[in-house]
């Protein structure tokens, strides 16, 4: 029979605990075989920064983000991907990337998140007012077109109503209808969209040529259009028209009072929201729906208590208003962007290989038991090369279609790295939130089983088997959902468990440290 030194004696030599040297041995572990448990530490809230001056960059997205965050004094990443949220938002309706054969859309789901007071009003207006007034500029053209065409319309069927030839009726008839097709292509565009609610999106893009544009620095927006609620799932929602708008997909519904809608949607938002909106998105796609894998998402620190706002050693503001070279350079540049046909880009034959050389580093990611093998992991990955290559697509127009820019409509290597670089960042913020608030991840894994063996032995239980453990969290997240529960709890979460000293697990049995009591 083996001493209780002699067990002691092993775990050294084995590095491993006394409880596991005695349950190997067939024997029940006295209380002080068993270690200390190590409580898993709050992860406190990460935050995504964007480098944007590493290369000395001189590209108008970057100095005119900057200089509207030193304006306002607000955070430099945020600014910056706002601003691209909404520069996609002029380009929205003309420009697009062929990719294997298809026509892939420039528009971005971009969420940010910043506290109230800290200056997303401001930081709002600069960005998207340019962009509002050649909207609206261009609605004004396409309204004194329509009326043109209605009173050469009008003048048609009265000129159709007076002829008695046949042919001249016929005539008439075809001037008609050409001046009908006409009238079809024109409309006016609401920018920003406010009104909110996915009927009202719907209604709106199917009217406005197809498109629609949620830009804003208030969460509501969001939240009134995905019907999400803070801190819950936000019950049933219509997000069809979101979901199928981020690469212009068809949608159409038939309501009672309401009549038909249908037709194919492409949309934009960049919204300034806050913490419980990025989370409520999450959930929405923890439900399946999709939602959250079409977002971009950046966490910034904000700088709610420590600006500076008057300068006492020089007598004058600490911030510096926007020059207005920069505004008139910006103005410019999405006046090009708004007023051009219709532009498809394309990709260079070296974009092209770091793109594919990117997939095939991340394919095995996705293998079941693989660091994206979870719905919104998954689901969020499967599109980076989409969301990389819309984000090459700004960067390239910001320096071809600005005053003086060659218009060229392909896109280069160096466009693409850096759209990986940002993607890189977002990712960040993106997997930390899902892990954070349990959704998938390592950590949310552990705790999650970590809680079910505390649970477990207060009841008075010495050991459960994997088996139990499977049924017990199978449809509770973070494992609802995702497959290879099985290995995931043997290969990975167990013996980080055991390591932690919640328990020991040997074959497929768990035995419980009793300090969990």
């Amino acid at each position: 029979m083996i001493t209780a030194q002699e067990i002691f004696n092993q775990a050294r030599e084995a590095h491993t605990s006394a409880a596991r040297v005695a349950i190997h041995h067939g024997m029940t572990p006295s209380h002080n075989m068993w270690p200390e448990i190590k409580e898993g530490q709050e992860k406190d809230v990460t935050y995504s920064e964007i480098e944007l001056t590493s290369d000395n960059r001189k590209d108008l997205i970057t100095r005119y983000s900057v200089a509207a965050a030193r304006a306002v004094q607000f955070p430099v990443s945020t600014s910056f991907m706002h601003l691209l949220g909404c520069v996609a938002s002029a380009m929205t309706r003309n420009f697009s990337v062929e990719y294997y054969g298809s026509e892939l859309p420039v528009s971005l789901y971009v969420v940010t998140s910043q506290p109230p007071s800290a200056g997303k009003t401001a930081i709002n207006s600069m960005h998207m007012n340019p962009i509002k007034i050649e909207y609206d500029n261009l609605s004004k053209k396409m309204e004194k077109e329509i009326v043109k065409i209605n009173i050469r319309i009008e003048d048609l069927m009265k000129a159709y109503k007076e002829a008695t030839n046949q042919n001249a009726k016929a005539i008439i008839g075809d001037d008609i209808a050409k001046e009908k097709e006409k009238l079809e292509s024109l409309y006016t565009i609401t920018y920003p969209l406010t009104d909110a609610t996915p009927e009202a999106v719907q209604h709106q893009a199917i009217h406005e040529g197809g498109f629609f544009n949620l830009i804003s620095d208030e969460a509501s927006v969001l939240n009134t259009c995905l019907g999400l609620s803070y801190g819950k799932d936000g019950g049933k929602s219509n997000a069809e028209v979101i979901l199928k708008g981020w690469d212009g997909g068809f949608v159409g519904s038939a309501r009672v009072g309401r009549g038909v809608s249908s037709g194919y949607v492409l949309g934009n938002i960049s919204v300034i929201a806050q913490d419980e909106s990025i989370d409520a998105i999450l959930s929405a796609g923890d439900r399946g729906n999709g939602l959250s894998e079409r977002f971009l998402m950046l966490r910034e620190q904000s700088m709610l208590g420590y600006r500076e706002h008057w300068d006492v050693e020089n007598d004058c503001p600490v911030s510096k208003p926007m020059p207005k070279e920069l505004k008139a350079e910006y103005a410019r540049f999405v006046h090009n962007l708004v007023a051009s046909e219709k532009v498809v880009f394309s990709l260079a034959k070296e974009s092209q290989r770091m793109i594919g050389l990117l997939r095939n580093q991340w394919e095995k990611n996705f293998l079941p038991g693989g660091k994206w093998d979870h719905v919104l992991l998954r689901g969020a990955m499967g599109k980076a090369d989409k969301q990389i290559i819309r984000l090459s697509a700004i960067f390239h127009a910001a320096e071809n279609w600005c005053d003086g820019g060659r218009r060229s409509k392909i896109i280069g290597e160096e466009h693409i790295s850096r759209a990986i670089s940002v993607y890189d960042a977002l990712t960040k913020t993106f997997t930390d939130a899902v892990e954070s608030n349990g959704y998938a991840g390592e950590k949310s894994e552990i705790d999650v089983v970590a809680e079910k063996l505390r649970t477990a032995a207060q009841k008075g239980k010495t050991n459960v088997t994997v088996k139990w453990l499977y049924d017990s969290l199978k449809n509770v997240r973070p494992f609802k959902g995702i497959p290879h529960i099985y290995d995931r709890l043997k290969s990975n979460v167990l013996p980080s468990l055991e390591e932690d000293g919640y328990c020991v697990f040997i074959n497929n049995t768990v035995y419980l440290n009793p300090r969990l009591k």
